[in-house]
C-alpha cells in the first residue's frame, strides 16, 4: 500500500492534537453554552412545561399512574368490546392445533 505523506501528516496531526490544544476564548464560549448552559435551559423547560401541564383544569388525570386510576372508568365504545371469551377446545380448533390437553 502506498503512503501519501499530507495524509500521514495530517493523520499525525489528529492523533497528537490534545498535547498541542490551548483554550481560546471561542472554545470556552462553546463549552460553556453546550456543556453548561443548553442542558440547564432544556431542564428548566421540561420542568416549567411539566408544572403548566399539572396546574391546568384536567391535568392531574392527564399523569396518569401519579394518581392512580380512575375510580369510575368510561366504559370502552362499542367497536372496541370484545365477545365473549371461547372455551380452549374453541381456540385450539380455530388455530389449527390439535386438542390434546382438553380431551374428553
Amino acid at each position: 500500500m502506498r503512503r501519501s505523506p499530507p495524509i500521514e501528516k495530517w493523520v499525525k496531526h489528529r492523533e497528537d492534537f490534545h498535547l498541542r490544544y490551548r483554550p481560546t476564548g471561542k472554545n470556552v464560549r462553546d463549552v460553556v453554552l453546550w456543556g453548561v448552559a443548553f442542558p440547564v435551559f432544556v431542564y428548566y423547560l421540561t420542568v416549567y412545561q411539566q408544572a403548566r401541564v399539572w396546574r391546568e383544569p384536567g391535568g392531574s388525570e392527564r399523569r396518569g399512574a401519579a394518581r392512580g386510576p380512575s375510580s369510575h372508568p368510561e366504559p370502552a365504545p362499542p367497536h372496541l368490546v370484545l365477545p365473549p371469551a371461547a372455551s380452549q377446545k374453541e381456540v385450539d380448533r380455530l388455530n389449527g392445533r390439535p386438542n390434546t390437553k382438553y380431551m374428553g
